[in-house]
């Protein structure tokens, strides 16, 4: 069903950047606008998750995989380190901060040096899907419980870039051996959380 409203979203941000038209200096303006005020909101979002995982004193010890990241994903696994679910919480909103920070200022620069308006559009929809579909806005702002959502987290991906994997067997393989590894590490974090949750 998420992938399906995924498209859908996509679809109508296609139509709408397509409607658009850039040659009239009202629209232009009207745009500029537009990007400073949803990138603002989704700074002030990002902002207040962190608040509230900073204030948060979850330190149930979890087992992530120590992905560096400027990973690229090879299917290989990758070596694992212990840390407090908070810890993992602010890495991850540090990751998509700097990620959504250093895609805007790209898009800015194009804009400022060529004047091309559909990127500044397309960040209007691309960045605030990234932190309404995170687990941490639905964790910190939609309240849901933690367990819904186990760690290690999947990797945002808002294209799909896998496509390589329908026609090479050993990608396949890898993916499925991971995609193992990472049910059975999520199922014993799951555990640790729901462990503690009672012990407090």
């Amino acid at each position: 069903m998420a992938g399906i409203m995924n498209f859908v979203y996509w679809i109508g941000a296609i139509f709408v950047i397509r409607s658009i038209d850039f040659t009239d200096e009202t629209n232009v303006w009207m745009l500029r606008c537009l990007f400073v005020v949803v990138q603002g909101l989704v700074w002030l979002v990002m902002g207040f998750i962190g608040v509230r995982a900073t204030l948060r004193s979850n330190m149930t010890l979890v087992t992530v995989f120590d992905t560096p990241m400027f990973h690229v994903d090879n299917g290989e696994e990758q070596p694992k380190v212990n840390m407090t679910v908070k810890q993992y919480h602010l890495n991850q909103l540090q990751a998509m901060m700097y990620k959504i920070g250093l895609t805007t200022l790209i898009v800015c620069g194009i804009h400022y040096k060529w004047e091309i308006m559909p990127p500044l559009l397309m960040q209007c929809f691309l960045n605030p899907s990234q932190v309404f579909s995170s687990p941490l806005f639905k964790i910190y702002i939609l309240g849901e419980s933690e367990l819904n959502h186990a760690i290690p987290w999947e990797v945002q991906k808002p294209f799909p870039t896998d496509l390589s994997e329908q026609f090479q067997p050993e990608a396949r393989h890898k993916k499925k051996i991971k995609e193992k590894a990472l049910t059975q590490l999520r199922e014993q974090n799951r555990k640790a959380i729901k462990s503690a949750k009672k012990e407090s």
